[in-house]
């Protein structure tokens, strides 16, 4: 019997195996079932097999994947460490990932500050652009 968060390892080796080399959208898919399954480890087997390996730079989804999951597991402390260090400036996708694991965990006071942040990343974009308007203050 094969555990659900086991297929998409066989199906990934099974790819490799017949010659078909994986893209960007290939690894997207890997870290988002990492996310969905709270696989830590193997995610970052697969950033670092992604780049190593395979010679694909990591985009803002690929990070992404990895914050959400951190989120989803309870490590914001390691989620804002890789918001922080990424080589890509978070967008609004990665701070309402943060956000919302903040809400699920019940952590009212970093979820101000990433609320803050929010407001922040783009100023055209219409939820920001109405908060920041309308003075919007955490919590709402």
């Amino acid at each position: 019997q094969i555990r659900d968060d086991d297929k998409f390892s066989l199906i990934f080796k099974k790819m490799l195996s017949i010659g078909i080399k994986p893209d960007d959208v290939t690894f997207t898919v890997i870290l988002r079932a990492c996310s969905q399954t709270g696989l830590i480890n193997k995610s970052h087997t697969y950033m670092n097999t992604m780049n190593t390996y395979h010679g694909i730079k990591a985009t803002l989804k690929h990070h992404t994947c990895i914050i959400d999951m951190l989120g989803r597991v309870g490590r914001l402390d390691l989620a804002l460490t890789c918001v922080k260090k990424m080589p890509i400036p978070p967008d609004l996708v990665v701070w309402h990932s943060v956000l919302g694991a903040c809400k699920q965990l019940g952590n009212a006071k970093l979820g101000k500050l990433v609320f803050e942040h929010t407001l922040n990343v783009d100023k055209k974009i219409p939820t920001s652009f109405v908060a920041n308007r309308l003075g919007v203050q955490w919590p709402f």
